[in-house]
């Protein structure tokens, strides 16, 4: 994967939970090779022991179930997930790239 330059490439993928379930959390991708994507975690999760934001995980290309690409102008593609929250909760501000089952990363 080629670097982008004053851009920003974030991946929703889930984790398993220490209760046998899956949280989805944001992955800003720093490489990606076939279908294996390697980036740094940016949610602090509440039920995945041993992983923080700051941790470097690794996941399947084929388990993203959305992405957040912010370009150099701060504009934002995607967040699809986010988008349907906000519609389902009746906001009108822009989401957070939160997910339920952790902390945002500051």
């Amino acid at each position: 994967m080629a670097a982008l330059k004053n851009e920003r490439l974030l991946l929703k993928a889930p984790f398993a939970t220490s209760s046998g379930g899956r949280v989805w959390m944001w992955v800003e991708v720093v490489s990606w090779k076939g279908d294996r994507v390697e980036g740094i975690l940016q949610n602090d999760p509440y039920y995945v022991p041993g992983l923080k934001a700051g941790s470097r995980v690794a996941f399947s290309e084929a388990d993203v179930v959305d992405f957040l690409h912010t370009l150099p102008d701060g504009t934002e593609e995607g967040n699809e997930t986010g988008k349907i929250l906000m519609r389902r909760d009746g906001e009108s501000s822009q989401p957070s790239r939160g997910t339920q089952g952790s902390k945002q990363s500051q």
